[in-house]
């Protein structure tokens, strides 16, 4: 029998919008690098489209597979080693939070965190930054 406790959801969140209040600050490299020292997989949305948000928003209310289908589709990167390994945790993962935040630029970014099933590790998760 597993001795250990579980964290929950709530837990997750709520260390996941710590670390991004605490780097939300930062550029997009130095905000990457951090996270990713720190132990996070952290990815980088920047679109032009601006209906991208509301849909995606849209289907993480309604059907999580259809705003991870539409996120795989903005991020995957074929042939691009990371970009396989940190969409494969994506694809995994479970949707658990969503920040709107202020941004460095003076404009607000908004934060989508997935987290790996059955981990009771709170950095085990998928962070996606979307400006």
């Amino acid at each position: 029998m597993n001795n250990m406790a579980t964290i929950i959801d709530e837990e997750v969140a709520a260390e996941a919008s710590n670390v991004i209040r605490d780097t939300a600050h930062l550029g997009q490299f130095e905000q990457s690098e951090k996270m990713r020292a720190l132990g996070y997989t952290f990815l980088w949305l920047m679109s032009a489209d601006k209906w991208l948000l509301s849909d995606l928003v849209n289907r993480l209310i309604h059907n999580d597979s259809a705003a991870k289908k539409l996120l795989l589709g903005k991020l995957f990167r074929p042939g691009n080693a990371e970009s396989e390994a940190d969409c494969a945790r994506l694809r995994e993962g479970r949707f658990v939070h969503f920040q709107l935040t202020p941004a460095f630029d003076g404009g607000s970014d908004a934060y989508i965190v997935y987290r790996k099933p059955d981990s009771n590790d709170p950095k085990d998760v998928v962070i996606i930054r979307m400006s």
